[in-house]
């Protein structure tokens, strides 16, 4: 029992058509396939939902997948991702990955014993909380949950945080050379110039509090 590749090595003769609708299992004798099971898989609601919305974002969406070629293609069709490598062990994956690497920083989305490799090897990774042990262990981040909308959630509050912290270093920074200047040269007295440190230091929280209120906004 196992894929038509395996079957090969054992030099059992394969006379089937080409199938492209879904995954083939084979069960043979000593000699010949007595027997083909047939599977299907079933892309989740909100795939092309997040595909799409990657792509707004001008992040390039690539699949990286262990089915034979035609069939991640077919897949990738679906999803409208034109980036696809198929036939990939798990080493080929994370070889892959730090390809990609070399053009770019690199995401990776997974959920299988099969993907940890690849998931270490990226930049940043996402692994589903439903997923497995090892996938999970690999990843930098898991989604408690198995909805793919929430790697989008997860994009746009890093990017906010970013923001905001960029935002806070420049209103301290603003503040230290104007602040200090003046206090050098005696136009602020020392118990000011230690209160307005202090409120610069109070002002700077509040401003990351506010990151809150914009990720009650993304989950919307």
């Amino acid at each position: 029992i196992g894929n038509a590749e395996w079957l090969m090595q054992q030099n059992i003769s394969i006379d089937l058509p080409n199938e492209n609708s879904g995954y083939r299992i084979l069960i043979g004798d000593a000699r010949q396939v007595i027997g083909v099971l047939m599977f299907q898989d079933e892309l989740r609601h909100e795939a092309s939902e997040v595909v799409e919305a990657l792509k707004k974002m001008s992040i390039i969406p690539v699949l990286l997948s262990g089915d034979e070629q035609n069939k991640a293609e077919l897949i990738g069709k679906s999803l409208g991702i034109e980036k696809v490598f198929g036939h990939l062990k798990p080493v080929d994956k994370a070889d892959k990955i730090e390809e990609l690497k070399k053009s770019g920083a690199v995401a990776m989305v997974g959920d299988g014993i099969n993907d940890a490799p690849a998931l270490a090897s990226a930049d940043i990774s996402f692994a589903m909380g439903t997923g497995s042990a090892m996938a999970i262990e690999a990843s930098d981040v898991t989604l408690q949950n198995a909805d793919l909308k929430k790697i989008i959630t997860a994009i746009e509050f890093s990017k906010a945080t970013i923001r905001k912290i960029k935002q806070n270093f420049f209103f301290a920074f603003a503040y230290n050379v104007i602040a200090i200047p003046a206090a050098a040269m005696g136009y602020l007295s020392p118990a000011i110039a230690a209160a307005a440190m202090a409120l610069s230091s109070v002002s700077v929280s509040l401003s990351s509090l506010h990151l809150k209120v914009v990720l009650k906004k993304i989950l919307r």
